[in-house]
């Protein structure tokens, strides 16, 4: 074993401080208004105006979370910034200091190229699982037992930051801890730092929650959380099957293959930690996650790299080579831009700690701009007033945007892993506030009830949705929000089970007719033992649902199979409340997976729920619905772009088509075929008092951007404008909906219009466009 020569190395101590200002990341304190930006926004409200309710938060991320996302608002950033210059300095010393004990006096410039390149790339995850896993291997090399306090403190610290942190940590501890054992068996050091572990947890966890109760609950959350996030979000872009496994061959051969001891001692203690980030990239599967995985897989062969006193050439070929056999997937994976973290240099350094108050003001000034788009319409910031409200499912920056009186939910966000999520989240809406706000999204039928991963909304939280059901009501709609508010009493739902019944993968199944009630059917499946394999070591298989509805369409959406043992929803069928018509009813189902990983055949049951005594139907009393919206049609047109009749318009294209031969190509900034309607003509031929035109398309041409889809009034004195940007983020055929409700008593005039204008540089396609306009 080697050691540091005498007295303070202050060399060392100035590289460490030369690196880190030349590798300073581009950290930009501001968020998006989507899934990911808004609980980040929660997050940083939360620890500045409720830490309290933080305290509550059964979430992905800890009470500390903002330490991770921050953004600038109060002094979040700068314990951020204070929070991640500690543990990147960590690591370069920590790596600076492995490599002089492991090679002192050779090959000191290759060790700093690799300080240099691991520490341009790091992001908060990487700054700490590098610095607990050198802070083992040094301690395994010397003996010293402050390096593994620093481990007990680091893991303990990132558990309340977020549970996957503590993975990491607690993953890379275990495994030096049964090396130590194994090699030095000395019982009373690893005593030592494994109570310093414990207290660590116990002291941090008490100062932050300042509960013993909501501390217990936290640590059970968060063993929850790592147990159930497979199967619950992942993702299936195309893979290279043999790539993968070429690629974890590479990271397990190492033992084998490379002969040096130490080497294999950084190995050893990173392989846990390393099936943990490969589980959490592999299984989301989309661009960060695996960006994430790859500058894992980086910093672990630059530590196993600089723990080895001697080298063969395996030393160098296999790294390479593993990195090459990961990045080969990327290719395939939607949406990756490629390997740019944003940059680093000192130009971010200068900008964050020598121009701080600048650097804050203007990146907050960015957050509230981004904002200004999700300012909700005059009518329901009226109706709710100053009372209570919370959003579902997921874009918590509609309250920062119209400054709204916030009661979060324990779960803070509608996406479930489990039953117990789900649970805690149909309890959080029967003690809830005066009000949710639904922001709508359209899936790839147009409907207006899609959920994340090409799930269905109603299916994917069945007991939080049967809560909003029982104790809220719709007060206000549009195209794009639903207003619920509660119920001054609970409605009484009596549920009718079905006995038990085998189904069949692959099948269609009939199922009950039933226009009056709520159907749901309850599935259980299980893995086989090679499922169960899969699952553990890659990820489960996607589980889907077919729908039939009775004029012959046909719709599929994925669902959980840890939510669906609580019912998938089957009718009445809801693609929108804006109107009062019942939709299609549901005919037939059909479950499908890959069955070799199943035991068995899937079991279903049937359940009905009725509102306990009331006359009404379940769709009429609780959703509105009750007309049937094919003997309410007052005019339709359908656009297929196919030559001939009203389908012969402009700039049809032959090649590419959603159905048929013929597209609508819409050039950049250009407007696409314009459908238009007299609004007199149409009120002289009803009797209605109101009038929904409803638009809905197919669009292709990559991102969109802004691309917006309209409907519009144009009467005179000025109208009003119904637009929303098309919903597409991939190459594939999208659905985009829109739609404008008309009265009687306050649009007597004008002229219709539904069209599409593409704002973006570049051509779009848009196809099978169908229009209908209803009275009633």
């Amino acid at each position: 074993m080697n050691a540091d020569k005498p007295g303070f190395p202050w060399l060392r101590l100035l590289l460490v401080l030369l690196i880190f200002m030349f590798t300073y990341p581009q950290r930009l304190p501001i968020f998006r208004t989507g899934l990911d930006g808004s609980y980040v926004w929660a997050l940083n409200h939360l620890a500045i105006h409720d830490f309290d309710q933080l305290r509550n938060l059964l979430f992905a991320f800890g009470p500390l979370g903002f330490l991770k996302k921050p953004i600038a608002e109060g002094f979040n950033f700068w314990w951020s910034t204070l929070c991640f210059s500690g543990l990147k300095l960590s690591y370069i010393w920590l790596f600076l200091t492995l490599a002089h004990i492991a090679s002192p006096g050779r090959w000191r410039f290759s060790y700093i190229l690799l300080a240099l390149f691991t520490s341009y790339y790091m992001a908060f995850d990487h700054a700490f699982l590098g610095s607990i896993v050198l802070a083992i291997c040094l301690y395994l090399q010397t003996k010293k037992i402050p390096y593994m306090l620093w481990v007990a403190v680091l893991s303990a610290f990132g558990l309340y930051i977020k549970p996957a942190l503590a993975v990491y940590g607690l993953a890379a501890l275990g495994a030096g801890t049964l090396l130590d054992l194994y090699l030095n068996r000395d019982w009373k050091s690893t005593t030592s730092y494994l109570a310093g572990l414990v207290l660590s947890m116990a002291i941090i966890g008490l100062l932050v929650y300042q509960s013993f109760g909501k501390l217990l609950a936290y640590w059970s959350n968060s063993v929850e959380l790592v147990m159930s996030y497979s199967s619950a979000v992942a993702l299936f872009p195309e893979t290279s099957g043999w790539m993968l496994l070429a690629f974890a061959l590479s990271v397990l051969v190492v033992p084998f293959v490379i002969k040096d001891k130490d080497a294999r001692i950084a190995w050893a203690i990173m392989i846990l930690p390393l099936f943990a980030a490969w589980k959490h990239g592999i299984t989301r599967q989309d661009s960060s996650h695996c960006l994430a995985l790859f500058y894992f897989v980086i910093l672990a062969w630059a530590i196993i790299f600089i723990s080895a006193k001697r080298r063969s050439i395996a030393m160098y070929l296999l790294p390479v080579l593993s990195i090459l056999l990961l990045r080969d997937n990327f290719n395939r994976i939607d949406g990756f831009r490629g390997f740019d973290r944003g940059g680093a240099g000192f130009k971010y350094f200068s900008a964050v700690f020598f121009h701080p108050a600048k650097f804050h003001r203007e990146h907050a000034k960015i957050n509230q701009d981004r904002l200004s788009i999700e300012r909700l319409p005059e009518k329901f910031l009226v109706e709710i007033g100053e009372e209570q409200v919370d959003i579902i499912p997921w874009k918590l920056a509609i309250v920062a945007a119209n400054d709204l009186q916030w009661k979060p939910r324990t779960r803070l966000q509608s996406w479930s892993f489990n039953e117990a999520y789900d649970q805690d989240e149909a309890d959080s809406f029967a003690s809830g506030p005066t009000f949710l706000l639904q922001h709508l999204m359209i899936d790839q039928y147009g409907g207006s009830f899609a959920a994340i991963d090409d799930g269905y909304f109603w299916s994917s939280l069945p007991r939080a949705n049967l809560a909003i059901l029982k104790h809220y009501r719709p007060v206000l709609q549009d195209h794009q929000y639903i207003l619920w508010k509660k119920l001054p009493k609970a409605n009484t739902f009596v549920e009718t089970a079905a006995i038990e019944q085998a189904g069949a993968w692959g099948e269609w199944m009939d199922v009950p007719k039933n226009s009056r009630d709520l159907i749901w059917v309850k599935v259980a499946s299980s893995h086989n033992l090679l499922g169960g394999l899969q699952s553990f070591l890659f990820k489960a298989a996607p589980y889907y649902i077919d729908y039939r509805f009775e004029d012959g369409a046909e719709r599929t959406y994925r669902y959980i199979p840890e939510n669906a043992v609580d019912g998938l929803w089957i009718s009445p069928w809801l693609d929108e409340l804006q109107s009062p018509f019942s939709g299609a009813a549901v005919t037939q189902i059909r479950l499908r997976t890959e069955t070799s990983l199943q035991a068995g055949s899937p079991k279903l049951q049937f359940k009905t729920i009725t509102l306990g005594e009331a006359e009404d139907s379940f769709t009429e009393a609780i959703l509105g619905k009750g007309l049937s919206a094919e003997n309410q049609i007052i005019g339709s047109a359908d656009f297929n772009f196919e030559p001939g009749g009203l389908n012969n318009v402009s700039r049809s294209v032959k090649g590419e088509a959603h159905s048929g031969s013929f597209a609508h190509l819409v050039g950049p900034g250009m407007y696409s075929h314009t459908f238009e309607l007299s609004l007199d003509s149409l009120w002289a031929s009803t009797g209605a008092e109101k009038i929904l035109v409803d638009s809905r398309l197919f669009y292709k041409g990559g991102e969109a951007h802004d691309v917006i889809h309209v409907c519009t009034l144009k009467d005179g004195l000025g109208g009003f404008w119904n637009q929303s940007l098309i919903n597409a983020n991939n190459d594939d055929w999208n659905a985009s909906r829109q739609s404008m409700l008309l009265d009687r008593a306050e649009h007597r005039s004008g002229l219709i219009q539904a069209y599409v204008w593409n704002q973006s540089k570049s051509v779009k396609l848009i196809d099978d466009w169908k229009l209908r306009v209803y009275g009633y």
